[in-house]
């Protein structure tokens, strides 16, 4: 990994990798990304072909490392909607069912 993170580093000074990506964790992230691939297709038998799925894939991984710092911000707003959202939501049915057994008046 250490290589592709290498080629990242260089991308990044070259302008085609946004600054904001790290480029260990983006190298961490691709041989997953291809063994998740081969485990849909070898190991849980996906009906489909493999090569259009992968350039799908790897489309969206480059255009994660392709993104400004505005996508990136945009990513971890939606994380933290998200998480108050299922806080919200937890709270809610708790709620309910501590309500559910009373009987109203």
């Amino acid at each position: 990994m250490a290589r592709l993170s290498a080629i990242l580093d260089r991308a990044k000074s070259e302008d085609s990798v946004s600054e904001t990506v790290d480029s260990k964790d983006a190298a961490t992230v691709f041989p997953s990304l291809v063994q998740g691939l081969g485990f849909q297709f070898a190991i849980a038998r996906v009906q489909g072909h493999i090569q259009p799925e992968a350039e799908r894939s790897l489309a969206f991984y480059l255009q994660g490392l392709m993104s400004g710092q505005a996508a990136t911000d945009r990513a971890w707003a939606t994380i933290e909607t998200a998480k108050k959202k299922r806080r919200s939501d937890v709270g809610e049915k708790r709620r309910a069912s501590a309500t559910a057994g009373k009987v109203p008046h």
